[in-house]
Parts: structure tokens; C-alpha cells; sequence
């Protein structure tokens, strides 16, 4: 909402979350790593059709599996889950396992 209020009515706005998850990190810069992985997104709002179909095209092109959505949706089904694995991560990290 932030964005709609204050971005030009020209810039297009795309809500996304790469969920790429574990071992992608390792090279972010290599789409042989984006195979099958879920990229979500939400088109808010759109000037340029085109501009924005090129944008998506990245992931397309590097074979995500495309996951259009809106942020609502995406919130109600990643919340617990990712609730549960960050506290179990952050509780293993600070709370529970010495430093190696």
C-alpha cells in the first residue's frame, strides 16, 4: 500500500518471494540452481505489460515454477511454517548447541 501511494501510476509493482530455499545460496547467481523452484508472485499493479512479462520471464526462463498468488494467500499458507523453522533455527543457534 506504501508503494501505490507513493510510487508514479508508470512503476510497475510485483510482490515475490523467491522461494528458493537451502543450497541456493551457495551460488545465487546460477539459475541451474532455480530448477522446479517455487517462484510466488503477485502482480499489484502493472503499467507496462511488456516490461513486466520480461521481468517474469527471468524466472521462467530459468524453469521456477511460477506461483502467481496474492501476499494474503501467500501469508496464510507460509506463516506457521515459517514461524516453526525460524524459531526451531534460531533456538538451535542461540539456545541449545555450543559454537563448533
Amino acid at each position: 500500500s506504501i508503494l501505490l501511494r507513493h510510487l508514479d501510476q508508470d512503476v510497475d509493482i510485483i510482490s515475490s518471494h523467491p522461494m528458493f530455499g537451502p543450497g541456493v545460496h551457495d551460488d545465487p547467481y546460477s539459475t541451474a540452481t532455480w530448477d522446479g523452484r517455487p517462484f510466488v508472485y503477485e502482480k499489484v499493479r502493472v503499467a507496462d505489460l511488456r516490461r513486466c512479462e520480461a521481468f517474469l520471464d527471468i524466472f521462467g526462463q530459468a524453469r521456477c515454477q511460477m506461483v502467481e498468488m496474492s501476499a494474503e494467500q501467500h501469508d496464510k499458507s507460509t506463516a506457521d511454517a515459517e514461524f516453526v523453522t525460524h524459531l526451531t533455527g534460531r533456538l538451535l543457534d542461540h539456545q541449545l548447541l555450543p559454537p563448533t
